[in-house]
């Protein structure tokens, strides 16, 4: 199956625990024009604000490090003779608190992209961002103003990089040939986890004969 027409993927990324572990997340944005070393570049400010922002605010053992604008055609490759841009992001901008909760590095907070589609393939996308600095209360749920920071802090930056030109706007792209553009945001107080973000580290088993 296949996109509905070209369009370009935004990734972003960093360290978790002082680069022992990675994460990394992606967005689309309609329109076809190709990256440009200025578009890209023009990421760097939004996301850097939006990682170091308080409220919400990230662990400062993690950080943004890094940001690429790949072209995408219909099968989701690069068209030919093209390639992705990569930002020029200086030094990694860290999460802002040092006295907040350490949790496991495969452990996200997610936000969900909304459209007008009320459900259905193409309706909703997600990004999975790291954990944030808050604790958890008694019943193993965010606070409500945990989540609302944080969803007031990704529309501005979603709307920022929207401002970009010739970037368009952000997408949900479904292979299945759905497109819908995202209008709103929605985040639980769970927190989830990815898998993938736990595989640098060694374990290191302690051992103990019976």
């Amino acid at each position: 199956m296949a996109y509905s027409g070209p369009h370009k993927l935004l990734t972003f990324g960093g360290g978790l625990f002082n680069a022992a572990e990675e994460w990394s997340c992606g967005i689309r944005f309609s329109g076809s024009a190709l990256p440009t070393q200025a578009m890209v570049n023009a990421t760097v400010a939004p996301l850097k604000a939006f990682f170091g922002g308080v409220p919400p605010s990230f662990m400062n053992v993690s950080s943004i490090a890094w940001s690429k604008l790949a072209p995408q055609d219909a099968n989701g490759l690069y068209p030919d003779g093209t390639d992705a841009m990569e930002a020029v992001f200086g030094s990694p901008q860290a999460g802002a608190s040092s006295s907040g909760v350490n949790y496991a590095p495969q452990t996200c907070m997610v936000i969900t992209h909304t459209t007008a589609k009320p459900r259905g393939k193409g309706a909703l996308g997600r990004v999975y961002l790291p954990y944030p600095a808050a604790a958890l209360g008694s019943t193993g749920l965010l606070g409500t103003g945990t989540a609302d920071g944080f969803l007031t802090a990704y529309r501005t930056l979603v709307l920022a990089l929207n401002a970009i030109t010739d970037m368009g706007s952000a997408t949900v792209f479904s292979k299945l040939g759905y497109t819908n553009t995202i209008t709103g945001f929605r985040a639980g107080l769970v927190l989830d986890t990815h898998r993938s973000r736990r595989r640098r580290l060694v374990e290191s088993p302690r051992t103990l004969a019976l």
